[in-house]
């Protein structure tokens, strides 16, 4: 008797989600019966009434509309377009590279402070007891008060 049940009861699943998978797919299929693309022409209800004339007039560019069809593909998001005038090349900028020598974390942190108190973009790789220091876009004068700066501190400086 169970034996019965459950085969019962695993074909009459099976049917019903065959049913509903054939429903479904029908259902995706379908011309859309009464979207607006199909809707005719007198059945859109003026927002305002207007003349005879001025009804015909505007009627061409609305019948065009409801005979439309929508697009059998539908695209996941939304399309954009976007230009970058690239044209200018960007400016060379000047990168002088600083070998500090004999350093420990007291002095790295006067120099960081030094070169943030004067607002310079630079870049710092330490290794071990010795650290390069890239500053960019600077005049010589700028890095010569840096190198003068750093020799107060008893750095040994090799400039590249």
């Amino acid at each position: 008797m169970r034996k019965l049940l459950i085969i019962l009861f695993g074909i009459v699943s099976t049917v019903s989600v065959a049913i509903l998978l054939i429903l479904l797919y029908r259902y995706a299929t379908k011309d859309g019966g009464a979207s607006y693309h199909s809707l005719p022409a007198e059945s859109v209800v003026p927002l305002k009434k207007r003349g005879k004339d001025e009804a015909k007039a505007s009627r061409p560019w609305l019948e065009k509309l409801a005979i439309k069809r929508r697009p059998t593909y539908s695209y996941a998001v939304s399309e954009m377009e976007i230009v970058l005038p690239l044209k200018k090349k960007p400016p060379h900028e000047n990168i002088h590279r600083l070998i500090l020598k004999d350093l420990d974390d007291y002095k790295i942190f006067c120099i960081k402070q030094l070169l943030e108190r004067m607002h310079i973009r630079y870049a710092f790789y330490r290794k071990k007891r010795e650290g390069v220091l890239a500053i960019r876009d600077s005049d010589k004068k700028t890095i010569q008060k840096i190198v003068s700066v750093a020799k107060a501190y008893d750095l040994q400086i090799l400039l590249h």
